[in-house]
């Protein structure tokens, strides 16, 4: 009897916050992007186990992603509960703005919001559709087993 065992591992980037910080190539107090690369162990294309998880924080000035101590990390975990994760760029002159304006204040164009991911319906249907499709052709396997004996 033969078993198809599909493993892995796949990396997600979360982003967790964004708030003014000193950066350390630029030296310039800017916006920064606090966030973390997780890689986590898949069976069936699921993601099952964290592997490892390295945070970061992203410069917007000079576009310098700076991977951070886990001491450092801690302290930016808790200011980043307190933080206010979205905020406005303008597309025509990438501007940032305050989440509540329309229309940039720089050259009046309309923004969007830019907002961080969060946890929600997307990954539980993601996993509902792979266990769907994992059930399914199972299914198919033992089917087809089972009829050539």
């Amino acid at each position: 009897m033969d078993i198809f065992i599909m493993i892995g591992y796949r990396w997600r980037t979360k982003l967790m916050a964004s708030f003014p910080f000193e950066c350390q190539t630029c030296n310039r107090n800017t916006i920064q992007v606090y966030g973390k690369n997780i890689k986590k162990f898949t069976l069936f294309m699921i993601p099952t186990v964290t592997l490892e998880v390295e945070p970061f924080v992203y410069c917007s000035e000079c576009n310098t992603i700076m991977r951070v101590p886990y001491k450092q990390a801690e302290e930016l975990d808790s200011r980043a509960l307190q933080a206010a994760p979205p905020f406005r760029i303008c597309p025509k002159c990438s501007t940032r703005n305050e989440m509540e304006t329309i229309m940039c204040q720089a050259c009046d164009e309309q923004i969007q919001p830019t907002v961080f991911p969060q946890k929600g319906g997307a990954r539980f249907m993601a996993i509902l559709l792979t266990s769907v499709f994992v059930f399914l052709f199972l299914s198919f396997c033992v089917a087809v087993y089972f009829g050539l004996r």
